[in-house]
């Protein structure tokens, strides 16, 4: 596909090994070199290919567009490979099918949307593999499925190329019927603006959504001071310290930081779903956030480390009967998508020595599971994402986001028994009960009756009016990592209340024993219900004497999975089960007997 990156014309002097001053901005905007107006038009009909596939072909007015299907955790674990795979064999000519990161409705996964070139995206969910060939028809038919719009989503390409005001990204149009357009419309979403809606690989894809443009003001207008004082302005702060970050900055650019260290092994960045999906949906914005740090203090290199092996919650091979048995989950797909990305722009050479003709020197290593040592400028993910808006709006514009001291957004992972669930970003200050009942559209089908916020204690409903900021104890512990917000009906059980729960060291009939006991997750968080089945169907096995040593490992890869995500019942059995697959390991495998059990 032609790339913003191609030469306009023979007379075009830009290519990324002689860059100009206006490397970046030409290929959006350009020519500058020789003010063409053909080859403006040129770059233009680039543009409108990348945003709508071979739908995007000036004249073209048949059905036809980019169609998105959403590849994270909680779509790949109820099918969306499936989706994919029929999508990409059945839609013809016209279309273009291609995978995207995580837009964060769990709710309704798997999603499918369609930009075509006339009218906004439609949003489409859920989309089950058994019904995606009904999708792919009433796409060629150039039909809404109007039962399965869940959202009206704003076209992803602007007049003048980009979107250069992140506030309008998810504006949602409102919808009769049956829709979730609260969830997406409630939202702030100024670090989360390119998840689910754009090809995270696609360096073009991040150009028009306005990427690049901060680290291109950082190296041509703006000097590291300017930066400073721009996040002096902005009251940023540490998600995790609470510091100012431009005081912390400074006194590394003063040190001589030669590294800066993304470690989400330690302890205080663990791994959680959230940060796989920004890794996996959003590489670029995590790598032009390290080179604009990067230029800020004066380092030369990143060294992002991430965990041997990211946690797949689903296992490569489910029951027989279930039509996505022959689909594989890509497990490793944020280390692949963040390896991808690099390489595009190390490609362009915007990476490596002397980046847009400066004296800038930068480049990025991403290493698994290493055990850091030595000196180095430690920084975390979800503080660092807001570099670049900061850098390329100012500091009075970041302030528009938050409320008084408290600036910027905050990222949940949300779940209970709620209309919608999934991630959310809202503004610092945003009251819990908005986020539960805006939001997320309240409890359902009884309201909400009190929120824990990860591990911390029981906030009341009559306590949800508090803002989500460091004001408050509560919203002290909500602004640090892993940043779960779980919600609970009237009389839901916890801990030691909770009927069912196995005894430690119990062995294989007591954990299935308490599993019977457990009521069904949420329905309507299907990849918790999925996992959930799998577990019970997992269990029953072994205790027929039908089960294998990788059962274990899916059984703790599931429970991982519960853990972190399911309501605080299932949550709490699933850590028990771990914890017994860890302690009794294979002698779980040597309790079952078959008695009793059917073939």
């Amino acid at each position: 596909m032609p790339s913003l990156f191609d030469r306009c014309c023979e007379r075009c002097t830009h290519s990324a090994a002689s860059p100009c001053p206006d490397y970046l901005a030409c290929r959006l905007s350009g020519p500058f070199c020789h003010q063409d107006a053909a080859c403006q038009r040129g770059k233009l009909e680039v543009a409108r290919r990348n945003a709508f596939g071979p739908a995007g072909v000036a004249g073209y007015s048949g059905p036809g567009g980019l169609v998105g299907v959403g590849q994270g955790d909680c779509g790949r674990g109820v099918g969306s490979e499936a989706v994919f795979l029929e999508l990409e064999e059945s839609l013809g000519a016209g279309f273009e099918v291609t995978p995207t990161g995580c837009l964060g409705f769990c709710s309704v996964e798997p999603t499918v949307w369609l930009a075509a070139p006339e009218g906004p995206q439609v949003l489409y969910g859920p989309i089950t593999p058994e019904e995606s060939g009904e999708l792919a028809e009433r796409l060629r038919r150039g039909e809404v499925w109007e039962e399965k719009v869940v959202a009206w989503l704003p076209p992803p390409l602007a007049a003048e190329l980009t979107f250069r005001d992140n506030r309008h990204l998810y504006s949602v149009e409102e919808l009769a019927g049956d829709a979730y357009p609260f969830f997406l419309d409630r939202q702030m979403r100024l670090l989360t603006a390119h998840c689910g809606l754009a090809r995270p690989t696609s360096i073009d894809d991040y150009l028009m959504r306005g990427g690049l443009h901060a680290l291109f003001m950082l190296l041509r207008h703006y000097s590291p001071e300017d930066a400073f004082y721009l996040l002096e302005e902005s009251g940023l702060v540490s998600r995790l310290t609470g510091e100012p970050v431009h005081s912390l900055w400074r006194q590394q650019s003063a040190l001589g930081v030669e590294t800066l260290r993304l470690d989400v092994n330690r302890a205080a960045a663990n791994p959680t779903p959230q940060v796989r999906r920004l890794f996996e949906g959003q590489p670029f914005s995590v790598l032009e956030s390290l080179l604009v740090l990067g230029r800020l203090v004066g380092a030369r290199r990143a060294r992002i480390v991430l965990p041997n092996k990211w946690e797949v919650p689903f296992a490569e091979v489910v029951p027989p009967g279930d039509v996505w048995i022959r689909y594989k989950p890509r497990g490793d797909s944020p280390t692949s998508n963040l390896m991808t990305a690099r390489s595009e722009l190390a490609e362009f050479e915007l990476l490596g020595e002397g980046i847009l003709g400066t004296d800038f020197d930068f480049d990025v290593e991403i290493v698994a599971g290493a055990v850091e040592r030595g000196e180095a400028l430690d920084v975390e993910l979800e503080t660092l994402l807001n570099l670049p808006a900061i850098i390329e709006h100012g500091g009075e514009w970041f302030r528009g986001f938050g409320h008084g001291e408290h600036t910027g957004t905050k990222l949940f992972l949300v779940n209970g028994p709620l209309t919608a669930q999934g991630y959310c970003e809202v503004n610092l200050g945003t009251h819990l009960d908005d986020v539960v009942e805006l939001v997320c559209g309240g409890g359902r089908p009884e309201p909400i009756d009190w929120v824990r916020i990860d591990s911390g204690p029981r906030i009341p409903a009559t306590a949800l009016n508090q803002g989500l900021d460091y004001a408050s104890a509560e919203g002290d512990a909500a602004l640090r990592p892993p940043n779960l917000l779980h919600c609970f009906a009237a009389g839901t059980r916890v801990e030691a209340e909770r009927p069912g729960a196995p005894e430690a060291g119990g062995g294989l009939q007591s954990l299935l024993s308490s599993f019977r006991q457990l009521p069904d997750p949420d329905v309507h968080s299907a990849p918790c219900v999925y996992a959930w089945n799998l577990v019970g169907q997992t269990l029953e096995r072994l205790s027929c004497g039908r089960g294998e040593l990788c059962d274990l490992n899916r059984l703790e890869d599931w429970a991982k999975f519960l853990r972190y995500n399911a309501e605080a019942a299932h949550g709490h059995w699933a850590e028990v089960l771990q914890n017994a697959i860890h302690s009794q390991g294979e002698n779980l495998l040597e309790e079952g007997s078959g008695e009793g059990c059917g073939e």
